[in-house]
């Protein structure tokens, strides 16, 4: 068969689809055989080496193109486009070469000929443009650069600014999740997890259609589940609402579970995992997703920091300080580390009561390198105030200048109020505020805060319930009740705000209102764990075990962490006992 034979007869074979990337990992692998792939076009180029290979200016066009899922808007990577691919210029008319535009999507179909010097030379039969698809454009590329350096330089809201005009653009579907991804990376960053949280579970709407492959590799599809999971866990420490907390961790467990299918290799994935069943309180499972973690990245002190974090939640304070110690080595200037080893040493001390005022000590030290490192965080100082306290009550001594003196309330207040000065809206500032004053005598002073802790936003849901369950906390009932209907007169639809009113009621005696509130609840969420097991004790208590054990039945399949399932264990049996009394 002759040269030209052999060219025809494979330009008849159906193509093999490929990712341009596989094509450069290996070329060799494809040699003579008839490729397709999608790719950027850039420009017409120059290259040629007619000495080595068959192509040559006279006869061919040099083609230059990124692959489509290259990150142009990195410099390093639009300065490395692939530039050993050919059309024939007697293909050039029919194919409408002439019409292309840089950053336009094209098909490429061609063989590939030679894997010189360990490069696919790609001979093109075609290359067309793939209509509708969207593409880059320079001034989208220029603002994807612009809002990277300014995420690096931690100028959050800047670059926010900087990917919303680059999104404005018309992307592809491939770019517009990638580009999503990296936006919800910065609103992570800035603490703005939910708007995060919103853009990824979006990408990853767009990331599995209904029909056709996804438009992004698996590795990216896994970093979409990762950073979603690590949203998820954000939120869910912050959220006021146990139930909905509860939903949270489970969501994240989901999320990093599947991110961990799509990439096993990632150690982060698995520390992710490991702060999600923690959250749930299932500690056996997150202290071996993170000793996964580090067996794969030893010397990540972040992922020692989670294994640190969980230990201390577990009650394992010896083993979460070793851990945190190993991180603090790594990184002696993070702030996270100290606040963390300065939690474990706080717990440690609580633990031992009397004996663990130097643990209490230390984990004042602890928090107050943390401060120097950033001293106008609010969580920090709000933390620290927290840990005086535990001081006071362990009638430890810590270090004040040069000496050492019992601690004292109104050291803890100076630390709360330097909190709020930091930030104004800080809510468990103003709580912990309005405790040390009533707990001081001063009314006025506490009455104050629970004002200023409501009015930060006075229709914000989250906030309001937080200010309930705390005044439940200090046994003002009444007026943590008048708290969740004020919430529940916002959002009517809220089933966590219903279930406070009916346990409120429950507490109070109130059945016919608790048993109101509680069904309307569960009818806003049929499974709702703490509601059903509430309006079970409230069937109980009036008398009717059948309906008791219905609720109990539902609260057994919602139930998700060791707890639920304890009180789960021990509601059947007074259900079971009340059944045997009838």
């Amino acid at each position: 068969m002759s040269n030209l034979e052999a060219a025809a007869y494979l330009e008849r074979q159906p193509a093999q689809e490929v990712q341009l990337e596989q094509l450069l990992h290996a070329p060799q692998a494809y040699m003579n055989m008839r490729v397709k792939f999608r790719c950027v076009f850039v420009e017409h180029g120059e290259l040629y080496d007619p000495i080595h290979t068959q192509y040559s200016s006279e006869s061919f066009i040099n083609v230059v193109a990124w692959d489509d899922d290259a990150r142009i808007w990195e410099p390093a990577v639009r300065a490395k486009p692939v530039a050993s691919m050919y059309l024939a210029k007697e293909r050039a008319a029919s194919t409408g070469f002439g019409d292309l535009r840089k950053y336009q999507l094209v098909d490429i179909t061609g063989e590939v000929s030679s894997a010189f010097r360990k490069v696919p030379w790609v001979n093109i039969h075609t290359i067309e443009r793939v209509s509708d698809a969207g593409h880059f454009s320079d001034d989208s590329v220029y603002h994807i650069e612009q809002a990277q350096l300014l995420a690096a330089d931690n100028a959050r809201d800047l670059a926010e600014t900087q990917y919303v005009a680059a999104l404005d653009d018309d992307l592809p579907t491939n770019g517009r999740i990638l580009v999503g991804d990296l936006r919800a990376r910065n609103l992570m960053a800035a603490g703005r997890a939910g708007e995060a949280a919103a853009i990824l579970e979006r990408a990853l709407r767009a990331a599995d259609p209904d029909e056709g492959a996804s438009p992004i590799g698996e590795k990216d599809h896994a970093a979409l589940h990762y950073q979603l999971a690590r949203a998820k866990n954000d939120l869910a420490a912050k959220e006021a609402g146990d139930q909905a907390r509860k939903d949270l961790f489970a969501h994240a467990v989901q999320n990093a579970k599947a991110a961990i299918r799509r990439d096993p290799t990632q150690g982060d994935y698995y520390a992710t995992l490991g702060i999600a069943h923690a959250g749930l309180g299932e500690f056996d499972q997150a202290r071996q997703q993170c000793a996964l973690a580090i067996r794969m990245q030893p010397n990540n002190a972040e992922t020692r920091w989670y294994l640190g974090r969980i230990l201390d939640q577990q009650g394992q304070h010896d083993e979460a300080i070793e851990a945190l110690k190993k991180a603090i080595d790594l990184t002696p200037k993070d702030a996270r580390m100290h606040a963390a080893i300065a939690n474990a040493y706080l717990h440690r001390g609580q633990k031992n009561g009397d004996k663990g005022g130097a643990d209490v000590g230390t984990a004042m030290r602890e928090y107050d390198i943390a401060i120097r490192l950033k001293p106008n965080d609010a969580e920090l100082l709000h933390a620290s105030g927290q840990a005086m306290e535990a001081a006071i009550a362990a009638k430890a001594e810590i270090q004040v200048g040069t000496a050492k003196q019992a601690a004292t309330p109104q050291m803890a207040i100076d630390r709360y109020t330097a909190a709020a000065a930091a930030n104004p809206n800080h809510l468990a500032t103003h709580l912990a505020l309005a405790k040390a004053y009533q707990s001081s005598g001063n009314n006025e002073g506490a009455a104050k805060h629970l004002q200023a802790a409501v009015e930060i936003d006075p229709k914000d849901v989250g906030r309001l319930t937080e200010v309930g369950k705390f005044l439940e906390g200090m046994e003002r009932r009444d007026e943590a009740l008048a708290v969740f209907e004020r919430a529940a007169k916002i959002d009517g639809k809220n089933a966590d705000l219903q279930y406070h009113i009916g346990h409120l009621a429950l507490q109070t005696g109130d059945g016919a209102k608790a048993e109101k509130a509680l069904e309307k609840a569960i009818d806003l969420k049929p499974r709702h764990f703490a509601a059903l097991c509430d309006l079970a004790e409230v069937n109980l208590a009036a008398g009717d075990p059948k309906a008791a054990k219905k609720r109990v039945s539902v609260a057994s399949d919602a139930a998700q962490t060791p707890a639920d399932r304890e009180r789960v264990t021990a509601l059947k049996a007074k259900v079971d006992e009340a059944l045997a009394n009838r």
